[in-house]
């Protein structure tokens, strides 16, 4: 009785706290994984003072966030539109190219290079800092009704096809593991390449069946739930294909979370994924918290210090990369106010870069620092980007246009 009772206060706590934060932040115009991991930090602090979090408890805390995972990356995917992405491909596909490049080799050079980390961590770093977070820049730009202009679709295309290329790597990073810690040898070149081919085989096999699903099943599925009016019932259906999807994907020997993604992707083309985007709402907020949580628990603040160093080089790496690999190409087909607007944009990083480390951690393929340092990146360029936004927008505000000069 009294481990259920601490079981139901700690959680209970961490959902009212996690929804007050949420509150207070949308006010500020911040996002909300910021009071998240806020909250897991000053759960780690009580933990360190006086122990609140036992070992079950943290079992309990461990399982919401494998949920809150497959929850996030599901409407991630759900906010993918591929059919109009594919249409809008070459012009993003240029800009997102060059910043992955970029992003992804400068972080692997300051990783590898200038800190001396070995193989596998800088390459998890070098992933995690390739994607980006669109959803803190895109509520500047809504609140400027600029998402609809050339360059705001183009940044939110450029941003999919970041956040898709991240969970591709992700799963070949995972598959590959076992050979990449072995270190570099011409005898591991053939199991490595032959473990490479047979992940993107299954990669090819479930878009295979996902475009089977999304062509036969899924409209006719989506018709039956409207005809008996399932409408309380279908964010429990739609969770329940989702848990199914990833409980396949990771049969597989893919991570859980490529699975909630994946299944966000099948709905993502269909007129009525904004239904289902609402009905999951509460699901959205009732398990994500407990996965942001997660990782602000992992950072000690009390070993914060010698993460500094090693943090800043990362930012710079990753500011450096994105802006610059973004801005050169765009500047190519659009104004230079646009480019530098829609490259600064894209800069935050969240959600899948939390993703790709917290993966890295449970695996044991990046250290608690390596952690940390990525981490710090993430919540600098999530509080400093819409600063920066709302100071570059002021002056167009008024206007359907998102920079300073037409």
């Amino acid at each position: 009785m009294e481990t259920s009772a601490i079981y139901a206060l700690l959680v209970g706590s961490i959902l009212v706290l996690a929804i007050l934060s949420e509150a207070g932040l949308e006010r500020l115009g911040f996002p909300d994984l910021l009071g998240y991991l806020a909250l897991g930090v000053a759960l780690r602090g009580l933990d360190h003072f006086w122990g609140v979090v036992s070992a079950p408890s943290l079992h309990v805390l461990s399982f919401l966030s494998e949920f809150g995972i497959i929850v996030l990356l599901f409407r991630i995917g759900l906010e993918c539109n591929a059919r109009t992405l594919f249409t809008r491909l070459p012009g993003a596909t240029l800009i997102a190219g060059s910043n992955i490049v970029a992003t992804g080799g400068l972080g692997f050079v300051a990783t590898y290079a200038l800190l001396g980390w070995s193989l596998v961590p800088s390459l998890f770093v070098a992933v995690a800092l390739t994607t980006t977070s669109i959803g803190v820049s895109t509520r500047v730009w809504g609140q400027r009704r600029s998402l609809s202009s050339r360059e705001g679709e183009m940044m939110l295309d450029v941003a999919e096809i970041d956040d898709l290329s991240g969970v591709v790597f992700l799963a070949l990073l995972t598959a590959l593991l076992p050979y990449l810690q072995k270190g570099i040898s011409t005898s591991l070149l053939w199991p490595t390449l032959w473990t490479f081919g047979l992940v993107l085989l299954k990669l090819a096999a479930l878009l295979v069946a996902g475009l089977l699903f999304t062509r036969y099943l899924e409209r006719p599925m989506m018709r039956l739930l409207r005809t008996v009016q399932l409408r309380p019932s279908t964010m429990l259906i739609m969770l329940g294909i989702a848990l199914s999807v990833a409980g396949l994907t990771a049969l597989l020997g893919f991570p859980v979370a490529i699975g909630g993604f994946f299944a966000g992707l099948l709905f993502s083309d269909d007129k009525h994924s904004v239904m289902i985007g609402d009905s999951f709402d509460s699901l959205y907020h009732l398990f994500v918290p407990f996965f942001f949580v997660g990782v602000g628990f992992e950072l000690d603040l009390w070993r914060l210090a010698p993460t500094l160093g090693p943090a800043l080089l990362l930012l710079a790496a990753a500011v450096v990369g994105k802006g610059v690999g973004s801005f050169l190409p765009a500047r190519a087909t659009m104004t230079t106010e646009n480019a530098g607007l829609m490259a600064i944009s894209l800069l935050p990083r969240s959600e899948i870069t939390l993703v790709i480390m917290q993966r890295g951690l449970d695996l044991e393929a990046v250290s608690q620092s390596a952690f940390t340092s990525v981490v710090l990146v993430v919540v600098v360029t999530m509080v400093g980007v819409p600063l920066l936004l709302l100071f570059l927008l002021s002056d167009g505000s008024s206007t359907d246009t998102p920079t300073l000069s037409s």
